[in-house]
């Protein structure tokens, strides 16, 4: 079995790109979304009224508003310019970090179960899932301050 390639990421900036351009980001997205609107009136309205697109949330578009505020690139972004958009924002991407980090499983069953799995690529995937959980933390990081700055620089205006 091959390893898996893991690069580490040169800039804050690209660690933003990484995560949210990850496919295990999206599966997570997507289920913490559904739960949000099928489990619990928490979201429910606000995706459907901010991320509906003909009829059904339109999960792209939240990454990509993540990208937006990571590169302060929200000109465009007219919503942001509504503070109860960009609070609930501040408080959907702090819960989707915390319900991130809880779906991850801190030790992937290969290394702590018997398995045919080669200690060296339970060690890779391990890498993996590290450098994982760092772009995350530092992706939502980097959104939840910039939301938190864009509240400061407006409330100062």
């Amino acid at each position: 079995m091959k390893p898996i390639e893991t690069t580490r990421p040169k800039t804050t900036a690209s660690l933003g790109t990484d995560v949210l351009s990850n496919r295990e980001f999206y599966f997570l997205l997507e289920k913490f979304c559904l739960e949000q609107i099928r489990e619990t009136a928490g979201y429910d309205r606000f995706l459907n009224q901010y991320f509906n697109d003909e009829g059904y949330v339109d999960l792209w578009r939240i990454p990509n508003l993540m990208l937006d505020v990571i590169q302060q690139n929200v000109k465009f972004q007219a919503n942001m310019a509504k503070p109860e958009f960009r609070t609930t924002l501040q408080s959907f991407v702090a819960d989707l970090y915390t319900f991130c980090l809880k779906a991850i499983p801190t030790f992937p069953a290969s290394t702590t179960e018997k398995s045919d799995v080669p200690v060296s690529v339970s060690l890779q995937n391990l890498k993996a899932q590290q450098h994982f959980v760092q772009s995350l933390m530092a992706t939502f990081i980097q959104v939840l301050e910039q939301l938190s700055a864009e509240g400061q620089s407006e409330d100062a205006a």
